[in-house]
This record gives structure tokens, C-alpha cells and sequence, in this order.
């Protein structure tokens, strides 16, 4: 899948790239890919797989650890300057957050690496920057921490702004909660806001996969999956959840097809994957959901840029 690679819209670096939603998004949203980082292989090889034509790489892509990567290297193979790069969009790992993980822990050690995005903002001087992450981030236990680094990123210089989107209201076939954090550089005069949720159609998990869904238990109902869209599919192919009312087991062995949980995550039924039937659906269930992406660049795009260059 090659779509846009000759674009000449907003610049865009992503870091904790993982499988390559928020790319396949934002290549959407007509932005030009300068660099995607992640440090799992198997994410690595599947971006190379989805970004290379006639046997060119799109753009670079490294398998590093975020911790010990420059600032200065990125600008160095990007050719950029500090402050020139129109968007930097990241997703640290959310397992520390996530209120799935019933043993949260404020110094859980994937927790700091969120203080490497910030580094890279503070470092880069980005335009705009995305960080997405689990709703856990800014709740619970989390909330004052979130706080403090939100305060942190104000006094980086940027306006920021942080919502809970709902997936489904995006034209994925997936309840699948997820905060999104938007900052935009003081000198730019704008504030951030949100692409509105479309409420008057969602894709249901039958329009999605051409099946008639199933029925499994719900907190002692039972609940079709046919006219309504997925529960929100997790890492984990034996542990997902609707909306935010806990864990439970549906009948994940309903969905045997993996293209089928591509068409419910958002990417193309041709998005290549690879490895293992548990690594393929790790990828797709860590994603971001490319929709969703594709509606915020598309956002930034018309409030940010578009705004700037007719003034």
C-alpha cells in the first residue's frame, strides 16, 4: 500500500510507530512521512512491508529505542531544523496506564518513556504534536500526574488540549476509547480542538466483515455483534472489552479471519502483516485506528495549516 508517497502536505515524524496506524492515517490525511521509529522488529518489518515502492523505502524506518535516539539524529536524517517539522505524532506504550492493567503503578517502567516524547518536543519544537495513549493516561491515579506533565508541555511553549474519542464515532467498527493529546506551538496563534464525532452513522460489525456477527455474554445478557460495532479488540486476542465497563471473554473465536480484524480496526484488507496469528493481531489490536488519525490530521490540516497559509 503506497498511497500519497509524492504528497506535499504537512510534514510528519512518528515515534512509537508500532504497526503503522497512525502513518496509514495520516498518509491519508495527505501528510508527507519523513521517519517512523519503533523498537519491536516484527512493527518495524511491517512498516517496511506497507511503505516501500519498487523496492524503495517510502521513508526511513528504524528499529531503536527511543530512550537512547537524538534529536539531533532525526533532524540530521530528516534535513530538518529545530522548529521545522509540521507535525510530531507519538504513542508511547500504554500498559502502565491502561486501567486494564489492574496493578497500575505510577513508576511502572513504560511510564517513562512519555517523558522521552516530551524530550522530543522540547528538543524539536515541533508545529503540532499528537501523543495518543489508553483513557488511563489522564484518569484514576493518573490524573495528577497527568497534570503535572500537561503543565510541563504549556511551559514548552504550546497551547494543548487533551479528549477521549470513541473510535466508533469515527467511522471504525470498534467501541474503542482512546485520549488523544493535541499541542500547537504558541508563535501559531491557535488553539487545538477536535474533529466532531459522526453520530449519525456507525459501521456496524456486520457492514464491516459482510457476516452476521454473534452472540456472546455480557454481563449476564447476551449481546449480538451483528448491528452494533465490535467490542474493542486488545493486544490480546482472549481479553477484550465494549466501551469502558471492564474485562471480559466474548466469543473472540468468532472473528477466525485477520483481515476481518484489519476491516474492524480500520486498515485495508490488503495492509500487509507478518509472523505469527497472535503477532498479527498484536499489531492491529496495539494500533492506532487509522480512521480516527486520518480524521484528526484532516483537522489539524484545515484549523492549523490551511489557516496559517492563507494569512
Amino acid at each position: 500500500m503506497n498511497n500519497n508517497t509524492n504528497n506535499t502536505g504537512p510534514t510528519s515524524i512518528t515515534l512509537f510507530a508500532g504497526g503503522g496506524g497512525s502513518i496509514v492515517g495520516s498518509k491519508n490525511a495527505d501528510c508527507k512521512e519523513l521517519l517512523a521509529i519503533d523498537f519491536d522488529e516484527n512493527s518495524c518489518e511491517v512498516l517496511k512491508l506497507n511503505n516501500t515502492t519498487d523496492g524503495t523505502l517510502d521513508f526511513p524506518v528504524w528499529q531503536r529505542d527511543i530512550q537512547i535516539v537524538t534529536s539531533t539524529e532525526i533532524m540530521e536524517a530528516t534535513g530538518l531544523q529545530v522548529g521545522g517539522l509540521d507535525i510530531l505524532n507519538m504513542s508511547p506504550p500504554c500498559q502502565g496506564f491502561s486501567t486494564q492493567n489492574t496493578k497500575r503503578d505510577l513508576n511502572h517502567p513504560l511510564n517513562r518513556l512519555i517523558y522521552h516524547a516530551i524530550r522530543f518536543i522540547r528538543e524539536m519544537q515541533p508545529k503540532v504534536f499528537i501523543i495518543e495513549n489508553v483513557p488511563g493516561m489522564v484518569q484514576g491515579i493518573m490524573q495528577e500526574n497527568w497534570k503535572k506533565k500537561a503543565k510541563v508541555l504549556i511551559s514548552l511553549g504550546y497551547r494543548v488540549r487533551w479528549k477521549i474519542l470513541d473510535a466508533s464515532h469515527y467511522d471504525v467498527p470498534q467501541a474503542r476509547e482512546r485520549v488523544f493529546v493535541i499541542g500547537i506551538r504558541n508563535d501559531l496563534g491557535i488553539t487545538p480542538t477536535f474533529p466532531k464525532p459522526d453520530l449519525d452513522h456507525v459501521v456496524t460489525f456486520t457492514e464491516a466483515t459482510g457476516k452476521d456477527g454473534f452472540l456472546t455474554e455480557q454481563y449476564g445478557g447476551k449481546v449480538f455483534w451483528g448491528d452494533r460495532p465490535c467490542f474493542t479488540i486488545t493486544k490480546n486476542r482472549n481479553m477484550s472489552f465494549y466501551g469502558d465497563k471492564g474485562t471480559y471473554k466474548p466469543g473472540i473465536d468468532n472473528i477466525k479471519e485477520i483481515d476481518d480484524v484489519k476491516a474492524l480496526c480500520g486498515f485495508p484488507r490488503d495492509y500487509k502483516l507478518i509472523g505469527s496469528s497472535t503477532e498479527q493481531w498484536a499489531r492491529l489490536g496495539n494500533a492506532v485506528m487509522p480512521p480516527v488519525m486520518e480524521a484528526i490530521v484532516r483537522h489539524i490540516r484545515e484549523t492549523v495549516f490551511d489557516h496559517l497559509n492563507m494569512n
